[in-house]
């Protein structure tokens, strides 16, 4: 995704490369998938979860699935088990 600078909002943080971390709005209607890590801190993947899983729930999925480095090719595949 590419934004223009002035349509983010700078969160006074920086990255471990010095680069400020900024965060951009978008509408939930257009969360249609969410994809985690086996990096992903665990209370991260709970919140998200919790959020997804809530009845009032406005984004267009309900879950989220795991990505596993790929054992066939350069990159990552959903994992088979939903953790």
């Amino acid at each position: 995704m590419i934004v223009e600078l002035n349509r983010t909002i700078g969160t006074g943080e920086i990255d471990q490369h010095g680069q400020p971390i900024n965060l951009i709005q978008i509408p939930n209607e257009a969360v249609e998938s969410v994809y985690y890590t086996e990096r992903t801190p665990r209370d991260s993947v709970e919140l998200i979860g919790n959020r997804l899983a809530d009845r009032n729930n406005r984004y267009c999925t309900e879950s989220q699935r795991k990505l596993v480095l790929s054992s066939v090719a350069y990159g990552y595949e959903i994992e088979n088990n939903i953790n």
